[in-house]
C-alpha cells in the first residue's frame, strides 16, 4: 500500500499478546507483516522482562505509524518507555522494564545509547528523531 512516506522495516519485540494487537493495527492500517517468530533464546532480554510468550514480528511502516504507535499506544496508554536498537537488521522496537515511562532510549549500531525525553502533548517531536535514527539504520550509518 502506498502511504505518501518513506516505509522502513522494524522489528518488535513483544509479549504475544501485545504482538497479536500490534500485527492487527498493522495490518488495519494497511502495512505489511513480513516474519513472526517466537523468541526462544533464554539470555534475550524481553525474556528475562517477564515476557512469558515473547514475540518478534517484521514490518514494513512509516515513521508516522511508528510515531502514533509509540506515542498513542506504548507511551501514553501503557505508561512505559520505548527501546530502538539500531545494532541488528531491521532495527527492533519494545518496551522494557528498564526504560522508565515517557522516555525513547536509542542504542547505535556501535551500542551507545542516547535517552530522549517524549512529552504527550508534542507527539510531533518524536517524528524528526524516528525518520532520522531509521534513515541512519537503513543506509548503515550511526
Amino acid at each position: 500500500m502506498e502511504h505518501g512516506h518513506s516505509e522502513f522495516q522494524i522489528r518488535i519485540d513483544a509479549a504475544k499478546i501485545e504482538a497479536d494487537t500490534e500485527e492487527a493495527a498493522a495490518v488495519q492500517a494497511g502495512f505489511t507483516v513480513h516474519h513472526r517468530a517466537k523468541i526462544k533464546t533464554p539470555e534475550d532480554p524481553f525474556a528475562s522482562a517477564g515476557f512469558l510468550e515473547p514475540v518478534s514480528l517484521t514490518i514494513t511502516i512509516t515513521v508516522s505509524y511508528l510515531v502514533s504507535r509509540i506515542v498513542n499506544h506504548w507511551l501514553r496508554s501503557k505508561e512505559r518507555g520505548t527501546l530502538i536498537d539500531l545494532r541488528e537488521r531491521p532495527p527492533y522496537i519494545s518496551r522494557i522494564a528498564a526504560v522508565p515511562a515517557g522516555f525513547v532510549v536509542i542504542v547505535d549500531k556501535n551500542g551507545n545509547s542516547t535517552r530522549h525525553k517524549y512529552q504527550y502533548d508534542k507527539p510531533e517531536a518524536l517524528a524528526p528523531l524516528l525518520k532520522q535514527t531509521l534513515s541512519l539504520a537503513a543506509t548503515g550509518g550511526n
